[in-house]
């Protein structure tokens, strides 16, 4: 069995036209995570809580190197957070890489959050900005199929 590299994952989003945008050559880290709500009850039968489950959202923070070319993935997720209102964009993540019996994960996005990064004047290294997205309705989890 062989292990999966994520450096070869491929992040899409779309742009304010709709259009899927690979930004996998700015993005650094993704985290993708998943939570259930639950709430805990007891009956006067048992000593023992029992727990109902009920609905899942996914939370999604994403690093990204900026970069001045345009529609990459700072001026892309900018323009999301600060120029077109807001509202749902397709997220898509393919891993570990886009070609056939890779997993795929889509989902509509919203941007939550959007940190303009760390200023620091002694620093050579690149800068950084950070996403947080939360995905309405869940993902849609498939195995990419084709050449």
């Amino acid at each position: 069995m062989a292990d999966i590299k994520m450096r070869d994952a491929v992040i899409k989003i779309d742009n304010s036209s709709g259009t899927p945008v690979d930004i996998s050559g700015n993005a650094n880290t993704l985290s993708i995570t998943g939570t259930r709500q639950n709430s805990e009850y007891y009956n006067f039968a048992s000593d023992d809580a029992k727990v109902i489950e009920g609905g899942r959202s996914h939370t999604v923070t994403m690093q990204i190197i900026v970069s001045d070319t345009q529609d990459q993935g700072y001026d892309l997720l900018g323009d999301w957070w600060e120029t077109t209102g807001g509202g749902e964009r397709t997220l898509t993540i393919q891993y570990p890489d886009s070609t056939a019996g890779s997993y795929q994960l889509v989902g509509e996005a919203v941007l939550t959050g959007f940190n303009y990064g760390d200023f620091e004047a002694g620093s050579a290294e690149p800068m950084m900005v950070e996403a947080t997205m939360m995905v309405s309705g869940g993902f849609t989890r498939t195995v990419i199929t084709g050449t």
